[in-house]
């Protein structure tokens, strides 16, 4: 995808994507390029967020399929959490509600990467990119070796 294509989601249904097409804006309508996204949403609605999982899904090689996924999340289809992280919005909004859950089952409602973790259940290295993630976008504040919600969470 080149940064100045719109990516276009079509929808079968409520939460099911059939294609997606690029629209090269520099040349206008008409030349449009289909890529294989139903897989790699499949994907996503089961967990995996990962380039190296979604570009054979697309059917792009690891560069297009990057610049591909990152024009979809300018476009808010997905959201880059890391260079090479991807979510479906859906999936983030579950996470911050686990994220709650942690900081309410924590005392003083500070907790660590580790309860988060835990609560999650997903991988140590994981764990870190999304509480990043989080404190980039002002839902957690990171001090101490500890995590507490910001009072104005926008999610």
């Amino acid at each position: 995808a080149q940064r100045g294509d719109d990516v276009h989601l079509r929808h079968a249904q409520p939460g099911g994507l059939l294609a997606v097409h690029q629209q090269h804006g520099a040349r206008g309508g008409g030349d449009a390029a289909v890529v294989h996204v139903d897989h790699a949403f499949v994907l996503l609605e089961d967990g995996a967020h990962g380039l190296g999982h979604l570009a054979p899904a697309l059917g792009l090689p690891l560069p297009e399929a990057s610049a591909w996924l990152q024009r979809a999340a300018d476009q808010g289809h997905v959201v880059q959490v890391a260079p090479k992280r991807f979510f479906l919005p859906q999936t983030l909004d579950a996470l911050v509600r686990v994220l709650r859950q942690t900081a309410a089952a924590a005392e003083g409602g500070r907790f660590d990467a580790a309860s988060f973790r835990d609560r999650s259940g997903v991988g140590r290295n994981l764990s870190i990119q999304l509480l990043e993630f989080f404190d980039r976008e002002g839902i957690t504040r990171f001090a101490g070796n500890r995590r507490t919600l910001r009072d104005d969470t926008p999610r």
